[in-house]
């Protein structure tokens, strides 16, 4: 038994010693290869193009220091330098593939490779996408503590200057907003072409986020511009939106401040009613000072707060903007037309009367 035992043993190291050497032979046959090939989404994608390796092999170099940069302006530099090698691969591919599909003559070749071509093209997008929406996140994250701390001082410190200040700042971070909101839209159809279900499904809680966030920062222009009517319809938008972000988000920086926001909203919300109400009641005083013989008697205003005249009509427009289907070419409706077989109406034509005899006939009187 001990023999049998120090034999398999013997073996065992043996069989050892000979996988290691072909590893090594593998390894060393690899990095002679000019050909690298990328495992993405179980498919490999050969790369040939030696420019696109050394942009992809910058890439990772750069990928394996973020996990170390702290601070935001590091990371943001890092991303950056990030993206660009992503940019130069891709710009460099999409040459390619142009060259690729402008050959006279196709061959099997060239027919694989423009596939493989296709899948390194949106391979490419989708890295590229996911760095810009981090590089997107640490931008707004930044812009949001410049809106809280200019919104903080211009409470303490009324004047022309601050409001001016805390405007900018909401228009900056209403950009942000809206650019991110795009990048998770464009990264979600990227996911769903390659059959991605896991990041088109993880990316729909970030894009609700994104849209809560956006409305309530929207809405909170038009609070300071005093339209409270539009002010008062989009914190009502808000409160929907917050509800379904927070069931569809995960934990995180965005979750943490939508959960924030839902809990400032109904104080707004009836803060903006309110207002919107005062507002109304103004402008009927004006309008009895004005005009002649009106008299507008306005209820109190907590017995007005059931119900809400707009005064006018309040459109709110989605963001982005919902696909339309080109309109049909008139010519299809044409041949429709004539290919639809319609009943005779051969029996209620009027046909010519007999020529009676007569003056009147003559006359074509009768």
């Amino acid at each position: 038994m001990e023999k049998f035992l120090t034999a398999s043993s013997a073996l065992d190291s043996d069989m050892e010693q000979k996988f290691g050497v072909l590893l090594k032979e593998h390894k060393t046959q690899e990095s002679k290869s000019t050909v690298k090939v990328i495992m993405w989404k179980g498919s490999k994608i050969p790369v040939e193009n030696k420019q696109i390796q050394l942009a992809l092999e910058k890439a990772s170099d750069i990928k394996t220091t973020l996990p170390s940069k702290s601070d935001p302006k590091d990371k943001l530099s890092t991303l950056t330098d990030l993206l660009k090698e992503y940019v130069k691969a891709s710009s460099i591919c999409q040459t390619e593939l142009l060259s690729n599909e402008g050959a006279k003559l196709r061959t099997v070749n060239l027919d694989r490779k423009a596939e493989y071509l296709k899948l390194l093209k949106l391979y490419l997008t989708f890295q590229k996408l996911k760095f810009k929406l981090d590089r997107g996140q640490i931008q707004f994250e930044e812009l949001l503590s410049q809106v809280k701390s200019v919104g903080i001082q211009a409470e303490e410190e009324k004047g022309k200057k601050k409001k001016k200040q805390t405007k900018v700042a909401l228009s900056s971070v209403l950009t942000s907003l809206e650019s991110l909101m795009e990048i998770t839209q464009t990264l979600k159809l990227t996911a769903e072409e390659v059959k991605d279900n896991q990041t088109s499904t993880e990316i729909q809680g970030p894009y609700l986020c994104y849209r809560t966030l956006r409305c309530y920062y929207k809405a909170d222009g038009f609070q300071s511009r005093a339209e409270f009517a539009k002010a008062y319809m989009l914190y009502q938008l808000c409160t929907k939106l917050a509800k379904d972000a927070i069931e569809a988000s995960k934990e995180g920086y965005l979750l943490k401040e939508v959960e924030n926001i839902a809990k400032e909203l109904p104080k707004k919300q009836y803060k903006a009613h309110a207002m919107a109400l005062m507002d109304q009641n103004t402008k009927e005083n004006t309008l009895n000072k004005s005009v002649a013989g009106l008299r507008i008697e306005p209820k109190p205003l907590l017995e007005r707060l059931g119900t809400f005249n707009w005064g006018s009509d309040t459109n709110l427009s989605e963001f982005p903007i919902k696909m339309k289907g080109a309109p049909a070419k008139q010519l299809y409706f044409d041949v429709a037309y004539h290919s639809i077989a319609f009943d005779s109406f051969a029996q209620r034509l009027e046909t010519e009367k007999k020529n009676s005899a007569g003056l009147l006939s003559s006359l074509g009187l009768w």
